[in-house]
Formats: C-alpha cells, sequence, structure tokens
C-alpha cells in the first residue's frame, strides 16, 4: 500500500456498477449495497442510484440488471425499503450461483459466520425478484453484445463478461481481483472473501495474461475508479495502465 502511495492504517474500497445501452435497452452489470445502505448516517457506500438520477437516468429505465455473483455488493442493491429497486427490469444471475446459493442442503451445512450469513442475504434477496427472475448459463450472450464468461474462485459461480460492440471490446471482470495495489501486483495473494483461494489465483492469472499479452482493455468493479485499465506483465506480477 505504501509503495503505491495509498494510506497503510486503512483500505477503501471502489465500487463500480456498470450500465450500457445497446439499442432502446439500457443494462446495468451489479447494483452495489443499494439505497439502504446509502441511507445509513454518514454512509459512503450505495450511492448508484443517487448517481444514476444525477446523470439523468431512473432506475426505472433500467430494462435489465446481470448479477456477476451472489456477495451483498453486488446484489444488495436489488431491494430499497424491501422494494425490488429497479422495479421494470428483469433480474439475471449466473445458474451456478442460483443453484448453490439457494440450495436448502448447502446452506444446512454452511458454517457459521460469512457463509451463512450470505446464505441468508440471498435467499432474502432473491426470494423478492419473483417472476422477473433469469437464469443464464456461462458462455452465453446473455443480451445483444454481452456474453458471459466462467471465472469461477472468488464465489462458486462468479461471472465475467465479454461487451462487444462495432468491433470494440472490453473485458468486465467482476472481481478477479480486489483491491488493485494488492492483488495485481501480487496475483497469486487471495482474501478471505475468496471462496476457492486456488481457484480464484489460476482463474485470474489465465484471464490476466491473456488480456496482457493481447493488450485488451479490462473494466474491474473495485479498481480504482472508473476501474478501467490495460494490463502489462511486471515480473510474477502485472501493471495497470490507467485509461482515464
Amino acid at each position: 500500500m505504501r509503495e503505491a502511495g495509498l494510506p497503510t492504517d486503512s483500505l477503501t474500497t471502489t465500487f463500480a456498477p456498470v450500465l450500457f445501452t445497446n439499442g432502446s435497452k439500457t443494462t446495468l452489470i451489479d447494483t452495489g449495497f443499494g439505497p439502504d445502505a446509502a441511507a445509513e448516517a454518514g454512509s459512503t457506500k450505495g450511492l448508484l442510484v443517487g448517481n444514476m438520477k444525477a446523470n439523468g437516468i431512473d432506475p426505472a429505465d433500467i430494462d435489465v440488471v446481470v448479477i456477476s455473483h451472489f456477495h451483498p455488493d453486488h446484489v444488495n442493491g436489488l431491494l430499497s425499503k424491501d422494494r425490488l429497486t429497479f422495479p421494470n427490469a428483469t433480474i439475471m444471475v449466473p445458474e451456478p450461483e442460483w443453484q448453490f446459493w439457494m440450495d436448502i442442503e448447502e446452506m444446512n451445512c454452511a458454517p457459521q459466520g460469512r457463509m451463512s450469513q450470505l446464505f441468508q442475504n440471498n435467499r432474502r434477496i432473491l426470494d423478492q425478484v419473483g417472476e422477473r427472475l433469469s437464469i443464464f448459463k456461462w458462455g452465453a450472450e446473455i443480451v445483444p453484445g454481452l456474453e458471459a464468461i466462467a471465472a469461477p474462485g472468488h464465489s462458486i459461480g462468479h461471472t465475467a463478461f465479454w461487451l462487444r460492440s462495432h468491433g470494440e471490446q472490453i473485458f468486465i471482470q467482476s472481481d478477479l481481483t480486489n483491491q488493485a495495489a494488492l492483488f495485481v501486483a501480487n496475483p497469486d495473494w487471495h482474501s478471505a472473501l475468496d471462496q476457492f483461494p486456488d481457484q480464484t489465483v489460476q482463474t485470474r492469472r489465465r484471464f490476466y495474461d491473456m488480456l496482457a499479452e493481447k493488450r485488451i482493455a479490462l473494466q474491474a468493479f473495485h479498481h480504482p475508479f472508473p476501474g478501467r485499465c490495460y494490463l502489462e506483465k511486471n515480473g510474477a506480477g502485472y501493471r495497470r495502465i490507467p485509461i482515464d
């Protein structure tokens, strides 16, 4: 952290959901912590809806919400005061995530603590999505121009995406890495948030090697805002080249 010019006694994490239009359709990828978190005293999270409105986008304008994985900073924003934040949107979720987190036997076997809390939180939220739910498979084009890519490790069904249009493309990595100053330079490290640490590292290196070799733009949920960069090999790790 010191080498990156950042504080060593605290860690700030950026949240960068992606919103794009394709023709008349507006798609949002991941939701942040949501308006309920934003309403907490002194909160610095859950600000997505306020930022959308400041840019002239109402939550009712969102046609599709795509979820990369079922962690609170990606799914909690689906609800606001126990109602759907995006009332007109289809909610699209990865099949492996849905099967695991909605499995009663898996929930009953989950260790107490973070995992049991995740099961409870995911059921609380997704039980309210109802008929707006749509489950997608890896390898499918889930909305025009957006392909779902298997990237497990951080979560059992963690999903990345290719976004392509008119000959251009960007790789949306979701949570392949969290804090860039730690995990881009040290890709073999993992955090307590990674469900399967060894798989997390293998998946990360496989995609980062490809992106660095082909110099393909990367969009990351937790890298410094707005989260876009190129990657270069740097010793045993990588270096970010931000795209402002």
